[in-house]
């Protein structure tokens, strides 16, 4: 629980963006040594999980296998997704995973009111999953997005109390599940600091006409940082799903059922705003509790992908069942009404963000024009199905001319977009053979599948071999040295003067071979993270056992002219005074102390204690340290034990009462999770007798009759 290797020692259980109960995370970390071999096979089995189960997500609005896959796969090879693999965040990739399960938990409630306990589990496993991966943001917009579809089914009386209650349990089951990660996260909150700073929360957001074209070319939506050498916010806001895919969605919208579309068009006002940032009137919304604390707005299109993809596919549905029964798309009374308000609201919102109006790029101008083209087409009703394949025309060659222009391809990456768009045309084109009704139809399916095609090789561009280097680094030559400039001390501190996030071989190197990395790169650190120097008496200790000076390869200025060796170029300097793991302060004389045990949770220490001497455990203090049973004391920030009478021998113990009383929590949700499986059939038949929708894909008339039977008539 406690990690010693690393920033003078870190309460890992409590760390808010660790894996440390992540079941995929424990699994291949026991499975593999090598932490890259873990990376990648964790990786590769969740793009896998996020196929299966945003297929099954999107059978809610179809049934047709060929489509299902092709539109799982433009999911998992979005930009959202693979450039997660570039920028290295692989817990958004797990996180990402499960979303589309959480979501098909969900709407197998609301929807189609199977209210049954195998809906519960997967609602609060896949919720649970989620948070533990690390990757807060991930839980919290889909609960939010939830939220929007959940209240707009209490507001027109859509559901029953019943499937409110399943959701809640599902929910409350999940937070204490949870708990042993939620609850160390929270006592920790205010004793932590970020690397950067103050989060600001307005910061890397962009304009509604930005957040359009980072959905239909895949790019930013703002730019900075550009120290990193990536634009901040190309793998936080790049969506890539190509113009057609927004035009579907938008017909979607349009001429969709409302129960889908009303709240799925309000989740997407909300994270449209969201994503605005600081650049709109309703900022204040980052502000709220417990979200002040994130960061790159963007990050809500990961959560919203799952929603918009669902929506391309409803959209392609409803071409062909227009073309198919020969109805016009010309909108009646009701869906004139409707697309009105809606328009009215995108243009409030877009208004609300003039005051902060940036430079427009040319992405930004031909993404606008291209939805504005297609709005007009609609309510002037000159929307035919040649006027789509004309705009879907468009859509791709424009896709196609900033696929050129933006992105950057390798030979391999090519080849395996050349064999990815065969294989997803043959498919298309055995499936149009078998079921041609109309010319033009099948003209937009092969439109549609090559938007997804070309949006499926943006994602592959950013996926590429990375060798680290490590093998190469100066840092195993200085490992070698260490060994000749022994110290006393059973675990070896390190600390570089470099940049750590430069440095990050160093660390790895360190840490493998058990050296403690004192300026290791990390989000977060604790607020008494201990300084490398202590004065003492006039004596000037160090904490690190070596001091690195990797600054100077950079600016050729030596942190100490003074220094022990110098390997590869890179001078190290033991200083001559070292704290031990362990010491005693006795009046103003540091002792040493013999070290028995050294774990990362539990060190032993002997030696000839005495009254009134103060025993430290040079690591940064946190609450749980105990000492011989007793509760540890802060000691310059170090873990201290004050000794009341004579003894040999000193314990230091890490048991935090946050991870107990977390554990408690957690172990009640899994019992009634257990319970409620093992009892499934009397739970179902006194709580959450169903009174469901029929087999058919959701359908309003149904649900209607629901509302206006008697209920003697509505069981089943």
């Amino acid at each position: 629980m406690w990690n010693n290797l690393w920033i003078t020692g870190f309460p890992e259980f409590a760390s808010p963006q660790s894996d440390f109960y992540y079941p995929f995370a424990l699994f291949f970390s026991a499975l593999f040594e090598d932490i890259f071999m873990q990376a990648n096979f964790n990786v590769m089995l969740h793009l896998l999980i996020a196929f299966f189960t945003s297929y099954l997500l999107f059978t809610h609005v179809s049934e047709n296998k060929t489509y299902l896959a092709i539109f799982s796969l433009s999911y998992v090879f979005s930009s959202m997704m693979l450039l997660r693999v570039l920028a290295g965040h692989e817990l958004i990739i797990c996180a990402l995973a499960w979303t589309p399960l959480l979501y098909y938990s969900f709407a197998n409630i609301l929807y189609k009111s199977e209210i049954n306990i195998k809906n519960i589990v997967i609602f609060t496993l896949s919720s649970a999953l989620i948070f533990l991966t690390g990757a807060l943001y991930y839980i919290a917009f889909p609960y939010i997005f939830m939220a929007i579809f959940l209240l707009y089914f209490i507001i027109t009386q859509k559901t029953d109390i019943k499937a409110v209650i399943a959701i809640a349990v599902a929910t409350i089951i999940f937070l204490l599940i949870s708990a042993v990660k939620a609850i160390p996260s929270i006592q920790i909150s205010d004793k932590i600091t970020r690397i950067d700073g103050v989060i600001d929360p307005f910061n890397g957001g962009g304009s509604l006409e930005s957040n359009l074209a980072s959905f239909i070319f895949g790019t930013p939506i703002n730019q900075g940082y550009s120290f990193t050498g990536l634009q901040y916010g190309l793998h936080e806001s790049a969506i890539f799903i190509g113009a057609i895919g927004v035009f579907l969605a938008i017909i979607a919208l349009v001429y969709g059922k409302k129960i889908i579309t009303v709240p799925s068009f309000f989740s997407i006002v909300f994270a449209l705003i969201w994503a605005d940032g600081g650049k709109t009137v309703f900022s204040f919304i980052h502000l709220l509790p417990f979200l002040s604390s994130f960061r790159c707005p963007g990050r809500i299109f990961g959560s919203l992908l799952p929603i918009f993809i669902l929506l391309s596919l409803y959209g392609l549905l409803i071409i062909s069942q227009k073309i198919k029964e020969d109805k016009s798309f010309s909108l009646d009374s009701s869906q004139k009404k409707h697309f009105l308000y809606g328009l009215l609201i995108i243009i409030a919102v877009k208004l609300l963000e003039l005051p902060f109006q940036e430079m427009a790029s040319v992405e930004f101008l031909i993404a606008s024009i291209l939805v504005i083209c297609l709005l007009a087409a609609i309510f002037f009703n000159k929307l035919t199905k040649n006027t789509l394949v004309y705009l879907f025309l468009i859509g791709i060659f424009s896709n196609i001319a900033f696929l050129i222009i933006n992105f950057s391809f390798t030979a391999v990456t090519l080849i395996k977009a050349f064999i990815f768009a065969i294989v997803i045309l043959i498919i298309i084109i055995c499936e149009l053979k078998q079921n041609s009704f109309d010319k033009k139809y099948d003209l937009i399916s092969i439109l549609v599948c090559l938007n997804i095609i070309l949006c499926c090789v943006a994602g592959l561009s950013f996926v590429k071999p990375n060798i680290p280097g490590f093998e190469s680094s100066p840092a195993n030559d200085i490992v070698l040295e260490f060994n000749s400039l022994p110290t006393d001390n059973v675990q070896k501190w390190a600390v570089t003067t470099g940049w750590a996030f430069e440095d990050m071989d160093y660390t790895y190197v360190f840490m493998t071979n058990g050296i403690h990395s004192v300026s290791a790169y990390n989000a977060y650190y604790l607020n008494n993270m201990l300084p490398v120097f202590y004065t003492i008496d006039n004596n000037v200790y160090s904490i690190a056992d070596y001091i690195v000076d990797t600054n100077y390869l950079k600016t050729g200025e030596l942190a100490n002219e003074n220094y022990t060796a110098m390997v590869d170029g890179v001078p190290i300097t033991v200083p001559e005074k070292i704290l031990s793991n362990v010491f005693v302060v006795r009046e103003n004389e540091i002792i040493p102390a013999d070290i028995l045990k050294f774990t990362p949770d539990e060190v032993i220490a002997e030696g000839n204690f005495k009254k009134g001497d103060v025993v430290v455990l040079k690591t940064a203090y946190y609450d749980g340290w105990k000492a011989n049973g007793q509760d540890a004391e802060s000691v310059v920030s170090m873990v201290g034990h004050g000794i009341i009478s004579d003894t040999n021998r000193v314990v230091f113990k890490f048991e935090p009462s946050s991870f107990v009383l977390g554990a408690f929590f957690s172990v009640m949700g899994l019992v009634l999770l257990v319970a409620l499986i093992v009892f499934r059939r009397r739970v179902e038949a006194v709580f959450f007798e169903n009174k469901g929708l029929s087999d058919d894909k959701i359908n309003e008339k149904k649900v209607t009759e629901k509302k206006t039977k008697p209920k003697s008539q509505n069981k089943k």
